[in-house]
């Protein structure tokens, strides 16, 4: 920047170097850097920018199952108000409340299993006697759709 001024044209461009002063040396940079720990602070920063991150995200989970939680609370308030006016109220209505509910919160809703993640340790590629098995099955279910079109046919 400072070799460039200098070679600018007219009065203010020197007059401009001057108020910069000496160009700095790369030496004395690097003990500037140090002095104030610059590699540290940039970690400490990360750190707790990437704390903050995970707290609000922590934050809005909590409010989002809170305000899951408030409106399946006010649905069945609602059936409960609609059965004690002697109003019909199916158990299908309350159970398919029940299963958004749980499934909104990630939880299970009986038998099945919700599953948000995939297992890595399971993911392997297949074994050369499993892909052979999978090449016969593939010839199977092409043969089998072969013969309905021909039989479809005639």
């Amino acid at each position: 920047m400072w070799t460039g001024l200098r070679q600018g044209v007219g009065e203010m461009s020197a007059d401009f170097v001057e108020k910069l002063g000496k160009p700095p040396v790369v030496r004395t940079l690097d003990r500037w850097s140090k002095n104030f720990q610059w590699v540290k602070r940039t970690e400490l920063k990360l750190e707790e920018d990437l704390l903050a991150l995970r707290n609000e995200t922590k934050r809005i989970a909590t409010s989002r199952t809170h305000k899951i939680a408030e409106a399946f609370k006010r649905s069945i308030e609602l059936k409960l108000k609609q059965l004690k006016k002697g109003e019909d109220v199916s158990a299908t209505d309350v159970k398919a409340m029940w299963e958004m509910f749980r499934t909104e919160l990630g939880l299970s809703t009986g038998k099945t299993e919700v599953a948000h993640t995939i297992n890595e340790e399971d993911q392997k590629p297949p074994t050369p006697e499993e892909q052979a098995l999978g090449k016969e099955i593939d010839q199977a279910i092409k043969n089998f759709y072969d013969r309905q079109r021909n039989t479809t046919k005639k």
